[in-house]
């Protein structure tokens, strides 16, 4: 469980757009993390880009701009977990 929760803290202040965390994902699995933790990391980083965030703040409301860091840090969680439990 420690594994997943790190691994999506370690993914939200990263600035990899979806097409750059595939190899970062692949060299953490490589190193010896587990499948809940490397989904849980793949989750989290594209989410919190830059990018993402502005275009949220841009198009939605600067409350849904908040939220969606916190949304991709519950989802990653919650998927690195199923991941391990099933």
């Amino acid at each position: 469980m420690r594994s997943v929760i790190n691994a999506a803290l370690a993914g939200l202040p990263l600035p990899l757009c979806s097409c750059g965390v595939v190899p970062a994902a692949m060299s953490i699995r490589k190193r010896g993390a587990n499948r809940g933790a490397t989904l849980s990391f793949l989750i989290s980083t594209p989410e919190t880009g830059v990018d993402s965030i502005a275009v949220t703040y841009a198009l939605l409301d600067p409350l849904m701009a908040v939220f969606r860091p916190l949304a991709a840090f519950v989802t990653a969680i919650l998927t690195g977990l199923a991941d391990n439990f099933f």
